[in-house]
């Protein structure tokens, strides 16, 4: 299986757009169409930066389903 680290903007890109290839990338990672590499230091950055209310309002999305349901997914 293909593995990766998904860069942060990567991720904040999927957020606050559900277009786009960053997207599309989130949505395989959550399909486990490929591994994503990450450590605790890089699930706790992610949350940071993509919990962060500038990035939540501009995707018109609430703090918490979408937003916690990537980041669980991604830990797995």
């Amino acid at each position: 299986m293909l593995r990766a680290v998904v860069d942060t903007s990567v991720l904040v890109s999927a957020i606050r757009s559900e277009k786009g290839a960053a997207a599309e990338l989130i949505r395989l990672a959550i399909l486990q169409r490929f591994a994503v590499l990450i450590d605790y230091k890089l699930a706790y950055e992610y949350r940071e930066i993509a919990l962060r209310p500038n990035h939540l309002q501009a995707s018109g999305k609430k703090r918490s389903r979408k937003a916690k349901l990537l980041l669980t997914r991604l830990r797995q």
